[in-house]
């Protein structure tokens, strides 16, 4: 007889991370020596949607039908942020000789699916049937 199956199934997911890092360095060379000062702080947050479903049709006792399918949506945002100062040593680490900064971002989307089809019809010989994908 006719039997019908249907299945949703949905997760979502989110990530978000934060990096903050200092650090204080000092560099010895043989005519001079100095400090570096860096800061860094970085951002991450990460989504993600899925969606599988399937779908079973039992036409007849002999004859059904498959179908099977995901879809996948991710996005991302990224940012990052990097300080650094160089001053002479023996000083008070305020007035810097040197300063750079630079700042990244980056954003993505994606999206991909699959389905599959399978039909299926069994004979009444014994044995033989007959599947197409």
């Amino acid at each position: 007889g006719k039997h019908t199956d249907l299945g949703l199934s949905y997760r979502g997911n989110r990530i978000k991370s934060r990096n903050e890092q200092q650090s204080l360095r000092t560099y010895a060379l043989p005519d001079t020596s100095y400090f570096l000062r860096e800061s860094s702080l970085s951002d991450a947050e990460n989504w993600s949607h899925t969606l599988h479903m399937h779908f079973n049709h039992q036409i007849d006792s002999l004859t059904s039908l498959r179908v099977y399918s995901s879809l996948l949506l991710q996005q991302s945002e990224n940012r990052s942020d990097r300080y650094s100062q160089t001053f002479p040593t023996g000083t008070d680490l305020i007035n810097p000789i040197n300063e750079s900064r630079t700042e990244n971002t980056s954003d993505g989307t994606g999206i991909s699916g699959s389905t599959n089809v399978s039909f299926n019809r069994n004979f009444l010989k014994k044995g033989r049937n007959l599947l197409v994908n």
